[in-house]
């Protein structure tokens, strides 16, 4: 699959704090998107499946 790698320097707090979130919650989501193959982190690199994401959002866009 088409991937797309990010190298953040802010760690999960300072993420929170971008979004308006919790630093746990923000963990449950990375955490998450990992269960499903839609992340993979290997130290502060992100590892983003584009195509994945872009199909999940199709799918939630539907049901709302």
């Amino acid at each position: 699959s088409r991937e797309r790698t990010l190298r953040s320097e802010a760690i999960q707090e300072e993420i929170a704090d971008l979004l308006g979130l919790t630093a746990v919650h923000v963990n449950r989501m990375l955490h998450e998107l990992e269960g499903r193959s839609l992340l993979r982190r290997t130290g502060r690199d992100f590892m983003l499946d584009l195509p994945g994401l872009e199909a999940m959002n199709m799918i939630a866009s539907r049901t709302y």
